[in-house]
Formats: C-alpha cells, structure tokens, sequence
C-alpha cells in the first residue's frame, strides 16, 4: 500500500514512462495496474529506469538495474521470491540521498541486494537449520569454485559431523535426505552433501563443471565472487 503522495507521484511516472492508464481504487491509497503493463517488459523497464536509473555505474558494462536486480537475487533455478525483491528495494530506497535524481541509487541497490541476501538465508534456516554449518565454513571462498575447494572447508570445519549432532540432540530434526544412512567412512559424503544443496537451489553446476553458489546465498555467507556483490562485513 503507497502513501497519497507517492501513489499519485507513481500514477504520474507510469503515464509518463508508457501512457498507461491508472486506475485509483477508491478509498484506498493502491493503484490498480493494468495488464498491459503487467505483461509489457519494455513499459516496466521505462517505468524502472525511471526510479532506479539505467546503469549500475559509469558505464553500461556495469549492467542495468531492471535486469541486474532479478539477476543477482535469483537462486540456483532462476526463481526470485517476492520477499527478496521487495527488501531490495526498501533498503535500496531507504538508503538513497533525497537529492538523488533517482529514487534508487546504484549502490543503494547493492546494498538493498546485501540485505536482501542475508534475509534470505536466516529465511532458509527456518526450514533447513544445516544450511548455516554448510555455509558458514565457506567465508572467504571465491564463487564458481572447483568442488575440491568447497570439500577441503567442509573436512577441515568437520561439517558432515555437525550435520549428525543436530540429528543426534533433536530426534525430529531434518537433515538432507542425501546424508540419510552415512557415516564418516563413506566417500561420498560431500558430493552427496553438494546433491543436497543442488536441489534446494542453493548451488549450481557451472558448464566449465565448476560448482557456483548464486550472489543470493554468496552475499551473506562471506563468499567472494570477481565483479560480484561485496558479502556482508
């Protein structure tokens, strides 16, 4: 729900940006968008450039917010959670100078970007509360990486072990069902361990065969990643 001032100042933008006609509901501070800017990219993108400007820096190597942001807070399937998106954008718009000619400043989208990261993964703690020793151990590691590297963090923190000690003090408590029945001495324990964040969207296989951890979780694990979002300090 937009305040009186900033629905009509947005009812504004989007008529300017693609002509498209605004509907106020009445009583109500929402606006009604229509369809035609739902399904029409290049309106949106107008619409976005406005708010946010076209290039993430200097230059447009540095890549352009309407498509930069999805980009950087997808998982490992190209999804983006609502949730994500819209933390993006608070923090983003939150953090920006009201001189700014735009609402959001290419390093408060970072930022927004930073936040959202972190929130994303204390989110997926709630449902898979050994994602935090999966990831905890891989500080400082750059992304895409060889699957050798992640596995000599992993042994050296003894995270397959703490795996078992959150099943071993809490009974109902669920551990990847890739991990299910093994025991230090088997030897897929790690590859089994990168199956199980392959399939919750946390990891991806690279073509060059290299595992990569996506900037949504990287961000707030303290990965590293050349040109990426900086992790959290």
């Amino acid at each position: 729900m937009l305040e009186p001032k900033t629905r009509d100042e947005f009812a504004a933008l989007a008529k300017s940006a693609g002509k498209v006609s605004v509907v106020m509901t009445p009583g109500e501070h929402v606006i009604k968008v229509p369809d035609a800017l739902l399904d029409n990219q290049s309106k949106q993108k107008a619409i976005f450039e406005r708010l946010a400007g076209s290039m993430m820096g200097a230059g447009s190597r540095k890549g352009h917010p309407y498509s930069w942001i999805p980009k950087h807070l997808a998982d490992a399937r190209g999804r983006v959670s609502l949730r994500s998106f819209i933390i993006a954008l608070r923090d983003a718009a939150r953090g920006s100078s009201s001189t700014s000619k735009a609402a959001m400043t290419h390093d408060q989208i970072k930022i927004g970007v930073q936040q959202a990261s972190y929130n994303r993964v204390e989110q997926l703690k709630e449902d898979y509360i050994w994602i935090e020793d999966v990831l905890k151990p891989l500080k400082g590691l750059s992304t895409p990486n060889d699957d050798k590297e992640f596995v000599a963090r992993w042994k050296a923190d003894r995270t397959f072990i703490k795996i078992m000690a959150l099943k071993r003090d809490d009974p109902d408590c669920l551990i990847p069902v890739e991990l299910e029945g093994l025991t230090e001495t088997h030897s897929n324990i790690y590859q089994n361990m990168i199956e199980a964040l392959r399939n919750i969207g946390v990891a991806e296989r690279r073509h060059d065969g290299r595992l990569n951890i996506p900037d949504l979780f990287q961000v707030a694990s303290g990965m590293v990643r050349r040109g990426g979002v900086r992790p959290i300090r």
